[in-house]
């Protein structure tokens, strides 16, 4: 909610005016205020819980475009974001926007944001945290080309894996995120061993415009290196067709050009 201005003073005024409403007509009138205390005390606690949840609405809201691969206007909520962003909020802010900026194809604007992280807290959340670092960071360097340190990355990001507890939150999503990446790594490398039954059980399981985007276009290197053009042109096509203005659309301009040189 401190990421709301807005929600944040409607909350403040409403609380305020009724908890007041309802302690101030007893204490005028000289009577025991202990249970319109209490109530003043839950309808406050009631309008911290309701505007949360509004707040919370509104951040799932942006999420859903990047989900949906409406990557820019994504990007711009969270620069705004960010420019509100105080102490503990600062650090979700920034691994979230790094990922907006990885989508549009900008990973050294990604590692800018990521070098510049206040510390991670303890606990469950912490950990949660700091395993989206990890794959942001692998996931910059890879698209950057440096593929050493996308794999100690890559490893540092299997040991905190190793070291989470169980329930820290999204646990299972981050695992199938790291198998994804070292997947990806192996086949910058020119590794394709099970890459395409890895991909193609990946894209019966997406839930996201994103996810699938990203899968196909997978499917097209793996395609394209197994020298079928044909079924890489296809998965390239679905990416065109469904890319919005993830960076996965210019690149499958390019693969699909080269296609047609060939």
């Amino acid at each position: 909610m401190k990421l709301y201005r807005d929600l944040n003073a409607v909350a403040f005024l409403l609380s305020l005016a009724g908890a007041l409403a309802i302690v101030l007509p007893p204490t005028l009138r000289d009577e025991n205020i202990f249970l319109p205390s209490l109530l003043a005390f839950l309808w406050i606690v009631a309008c911290v819980f309701f505007f949360q949840w509004l707040a919370v609405k509104r951040l799932n809201k942006v999420m859903a475009l990047l989900n949906e691969c409406q990557v820019k206007e994504y990007v711009a909520e969270y620069e705004k974001l960010l420019g509100r962003a105080r102490r503990k909020t600062v650090l979700p802010v920034k691994l979230n926007l790094s990922a907006g900026y990885i989508e549009l194809g900008h990973p050294r604007k990604a590692l800018e944001l990521l070098r510049d992280l206040p510390a991670f807290p303890k606990g469950r959340g912490g950990a949660a945290l700091r395993l989206v670092y990890d794959n942001n960071m692998a996931v910059c360097h890879r698209m950057l080309g440096d593929l050493d340190t996308a794999e100690t990355l890559l490893a540092q990001y299997q040991a905190d894996l190793a070291a989470a507890p169980e329930k820290t939150p999204q646990r299972a999503q981050t695992v199938s995120h790291y198998r994804k990446q070292a997947m990806l790594l192996n086949m910058a490398r020119g590794n394709f061993d099970g890459a395409r039954v890895f991909f193609e059980t990946e894209l019966q399981t997406d839930t996201t415009p994103r996810s699938r985007v990203a899968d196909h276009y997978a499917l097209a290197w793996v395609s394209r290196q197994e020298g079928n053009a044909e079924e890489s042109a296809r998965h390239l096509e679905y990416v065109l067709a469904h890319g919005g203005d993830t960076w996965y659309v210019s690149a499958a301009r390019e693969r699909m050009r080269q296609l047609r040189i060939k």
